[in-house]
């Protein structure tokens, strides 16, 4: 009886060990959609300064979503989602821009 409840323990721990690794593969096209999402609005009439920062958003959109589609660890979703937020960042730069 003992040892079945110290068994469920530890693949409970084990289970709460990975979750979060697992959770962050999820976060990474909510994070590439989101500033798609900003890169879409900042369309328009821009300035040049703005269609600048416009390309490189795309491009950082682009290599997020490179970098999650070929992940194999928690390290690679990270880099994914680092690359997301700073595309978005961009685009709120080139939105800011070309208004």
């Amino acid at each position: 009886m003992k040892m079945k409840r110290t068994w469920r323990f530890s693949v409970l721990a084990a289970l709460c060990v990975s979750a979060p690794g697992l959770a962050e593969a999820f976060k990474c096209p909510v994070l590439i959609q989101d500033a798609k999402t900003v890169l879409n609005a900042a369309k328009g009439p821009t300035a040049a300064g703005a269609r600048r920062f416009m390309e490189e958003a795309r491009a950082l959109i682009d290599d997020a979503r490179a970098v999650h589609q070929a992940a194999k660890s928690a390290d690679d979703h990270n880099l994914a989602m680092a690359k997301a937020r700073a595309a978005r960042v961009t685009a709120e730069r080139a939105r800011a821009l070309g208004k």
